[in-house]
């Protein structure tokens, strides 16, 4: 006979304020992203392409590279049409900003976007090292809903230094594993530490084969990685530049 596991009252409530506190801490700071396929397939309609991270206040928004190229895929004059949903800094939320694509980068699974910011300011995301991260830490998954209103799974990471390959075949290092649950809707979201702060961004989730769930084996590219390459797909439109 099983026994069953049972969480201690405390223990659960210290968990549910731990959660709260991140996501109060990083509300605003994770999008709903949206598109339209291109030319003559607009007629299939917008389509949802998961979540992104609000990089800072001048409107740059980070989303994950292979969910826009699907669509992009089923368009037939080029880039299709980004909506971004958010809630702005001062608590207003505001739907279907149009987005610019700035830059993609297939060799890490990364998409820039940028947005006309709105009257009520944005809230960037705040970056913690992932190289303080530790196996068995707290980890939260912050994403945003079709409305912009935040949803958060809870789990640990699982694993660090982990190597995956991205959409042109090479290989992706660095990366942290964690089991909280990703689904379509959450990729791209904010992997956060117990303090509210980023330290990865989930680009790939391995699915439970008929179920449509995760597996709870979920890769999420470090938050050093992403200082290292975004700012140059911002200023350089190419992560291989350096200066």
């Amino acid at each position: 006979m099983h026994s069953l596991r049972c969480t201690p009252p405390a223990a659960a409530s210290a968990a549910a304020d731990a959660a709260e506190s991140a996501v109060a801490s990083c509300t605003g700071c994770v999008a709903s992203v949206t598109a339209v396929p291109s030319g003559t397939r607009a007629v299939l309609g917008e389509q949802p392409l998961g979540s992104g991270i609000v990089w800072d206040s001048q409107g740059f928004i980070v989303v994950p590279y292979a969910p826009l190229t699907r669509v992009q895929r089923q368009g037939t004059a080029g880039d299709p049409q980004v909506f971004v949903t958010l809630t702005a800094a001062d608590g207003s939320v505001c739907q279907r900003l149009p987005a610019s694509i700035v830059s993609k980068d297939a060799s890490h699974e990364l998409v820039v976007l940028q947005i006309v910011p709105p009257a009520g300011g944005l809230r960037p995301v705040v970056l913690a090292s992932s190289s303080a991260v530790r196996v068995g830490q707290d980890a939260y998954l912050l994403a945003a809903l079709p409305d912009g209103s935040p949803s958060i799974a809870a789990g640990v990471v699982s694993g660090l230094g982990r190597t995956i390959p991205a959409s042109n075949n090479q290989a992706i290092s660095g990366v942290v594993q964690s089991d909280a649950e990703v689904n379509a809707q959450s990729l791209g979201g904010a992997l956060l530490d117990a303090a509210g702060s980023l330290v990865g961004m989930p680009v790939v989730s391995f699915i439970k084969p008929g179920s449509g769930r995760s597996s709870g084996v979920n890769f999420a590219l470090p938050s050093d990685l992403l200082l290292e390459v975004v700012p140059r797909l911002i200023v350089y439109g190419s992560a291989a530049v350096r200066r």
